[in-house]
C-alpha cells in the first residue's frame, strides 16, 4: 500500500510504502516527523506494521510540537525531550510541508 507522503520535498518521492521507508535510512530517519504530521498513519493497518521505537519518538515530537502541528486526531501523548539536535530538524520539517 502506498502512503501519500506530507514531507515529499525531504524525501524526493510523493508515495512510499511503509517497507520502503523502513528499508532505508532516509526513510527511518524521516518516518517519525511523517508520523506527527500525516494523520494517514492512524489507520491501524498501518500503524500496526511501524516499529514500537518510531511510534513512540513521533508521539514526542507530537507532544512537544503539538502547538504547531495541524491534526484533525490528536496522537496520544508521551513524555519524553527531544534532543537539541532534533530541534533544528523539526522546524525544517514543519518549514516543508505543503
Amino acid at each position: 500500500m502506498l502512503i501519500k507522503l506530507k514531507l515529499k520535498k525531504l524525501y524526493g518521492k510523493e508515495y512510499a510504502s511503509i517497507e520502503e521507508l523502513l528499508s532505508n535510512r532516509a526513510g527511518l530517519n524521516l518516518l517519525p516527523y511523517e508520523i506527527a504530521v500525516n494523520e494517514i498513519f492512524d489507520k491501524e493497518e498501518i500503524k500496526n506494521k511501524i516499529p514500537e521505537d518510531i511510534l513512540n519518538k513521533a508521539y514526542v515530537i507530537y507532544s512537544n510540537f503539538s502547538y504547531l502541528i495541524n491534526r484533525k486526531k490528536p496522537l496520544p501523548k508521551a513524555n519524553g525531550k527531544i534532543k537539541n539536535e532534533e530541534i533544528r530538524k523539526i522546524f525544517e520539517v514543519l518549514r516543508s510541508l505543503e
